[in-house]
């Protein structure tokens, strides 16, 4: 049997670490718990005062996985990472998916790329 992904509260207990993945996917069909989820990412990885360099938030619907994965290859400013928000992951078709595969597999040691989605 397959395992469960983590709720937000293990998410939460996680990141309280402050040791973040390179990669977090969340998906599911309740957008306030996606939203809590990417928010509690965001908040214990990157400074409020950061943010205006270093958070890049996309929407797949406008953007290709050669956009995510530049923003998310940048080195951040100023700072010890950057946070890239890629919503609706859903939207790419099949050759951006193999893009974002092909970073998946060798992320940016400076940046953590949340890919969202239902």
């Amino acid at each position: 049997m397959a395992k469960a992904s983590p709720g937000l509260s293990e998410l939460r207990k996680s990141l309280a670490k402050k040791s973040f993945l390179p990669v977090y996917l969340v998906h599911g069909e309740e957008d306030l718990l996606i939203e809590e989820s990417i928010a509690a990412v965001v908040d214990a990885a990157l400074p409020a005062e950061q943010r205006t360099f270093n958070l890049d938030i996309l929407d797949c619907a406008d953007v290709d996985a050669r956009e995510i994965t530049a923003r998310a290859s940048s080195l951040p400013m100023l700072g010890e990472r950057r946070v890239v928000v890629a919503r609706n992951v859903e939207k790419l078709g099949a050759k951006d998916l193999e893009i974002l595969s092909a970073y998946v597999d060798h992320p940016s040691e400076s940046t953590v790329l949340l890919l969202s989605g239902k």
